[in-house]
């Protein structure tokens, strides 16, 4: 029996279908993890995510991939993967990959929209520091925390209409939106 029900593994940044450098690191380190503790699913989340897939296919992993592409960011990794597959698969224990320099920010999102009733690791890939053009991940978690501020962790409704509502890349995409609005 699998000691995971998926991994999960998120993308850095979407470049044209090519797989770039730190998200190839996450891909290793889930093909790592997923031989040594097992899992019955390896789930790619971001726009890269078909790449990553490819990628893993290409290295010999040969299980099921399950892939989700509508995210633009960490919370959507964490909210999308939550509607699209746990709650169908009925997934309980998930072991998240990012980078190192991410995890800590991982950690807090994915507890808060998964909630309590998951049991959650996480594990972090090498991988350079993103660009000094980005928001550092202190700025990053702060807005989350202002975004989100009085939600409940794990209340899927609030958290979905709450992304969709405020947050600058899911409120103005009704596309986003109606697939939000489909699986809850």
């Amino acid at each position: 029996m699998a000691e995971y029900d998926a991994v999960i593994v998120l993308s850095y940044k979407y470049n044209n279908g090519v797989i770039t450098p730190q998200s190839r690191n996450r891909v290793d380190l889930g093909l790592k993890l997923n031989s040594k503790f097992g899992a019955d699913s390896l789930c790619f989340a971001g726009r890269a995510a078909k790449s990553m897939g490819d990628y893993a296919r290409e290295k010999g992993f040969d299980g099921r991939v399950l892939l989700e592409d509508s995210s633009r960011d960490t919370i959507g990794n964490a909210v999308f993967t939550k509607l699209e597959f746990a709650w169908n698969e009925e997934w309980k224990d998930l072991l998240v990959i990012s980078s190192d320099y991410h995890i800590p920010r991982v950690q807090e999102i994915f507890r808060f929209v998964y909630g309590p009733s998951f049991n959650l690791n996480f594990f972090g890939s090498g991988g350079d520091f993103p660009s000094a053009e980005e928001k550092s991940e202190e700025e990053k978690l702060e807005l989350f925390l202002k975004t989100f501020k009085g939600v409940k962790p794990g209340d899927q409704n609030a958290i979905a209409y709450r992304l969709i509502e405020s947050h600058e890349l899911y409120k103005n995409s009704p596309q986003l939106k109606a697939t939000i609005m489909r699986q809850l």
